[in-house]
């Protein structure tokens, strides 16, 4: 499924930051989960993907700051950056991950490497 599997880790200690940069926030999580249920100075709140929240959303995206693009929700206690939620979102291993984002956002660096 994902041909280029082999990352060393010189490659991701440069490759995450230039990935995360590239991706818009906002934009990102409302492809995934849809429109927010509030958005708040500089927080999006979402209904958790990973556990059945019907009633209130729990999940909140950071979009400002040291902790740009990190999620957490208040229910579950699922939390982490934006790899790691398109890594439980999509069910990807990290290596999968780093490439389908890489793909996305970053196509020229795709054509490279």
């Amino acid at each position: 499924m994902y041909p280029n599997t082999t990352i060393s880790k010189t490659t991701l200690k440069e490759l995450i930051p230039l990935i995360k940069s590239a991706i818009n926030i906002e934009s990102y999580y409302t492809s995934q989960l849809g429109s927010p249920a509030k958005k708040r100075y500089a927080m999006l709140t979402f209904f958790c993907p990973f556990h059945a929240d019907g009633k209130n959303p729990n999940f909140v995206v950071n979009l400002d700051g040291r902790f740009e693009g990190r999620f957490k929700c208040f229910s579950c206690g699922e939390s982490g950056d934006i790899i790691s939620f398109h890594q439980s979102f999509n069910n990807l291993n990290f290596k999968e991950a780093i490439n389908d984002l890489k793909a996305i956002y970053l196509p020229s660096f795709s054509a490279a490497n």
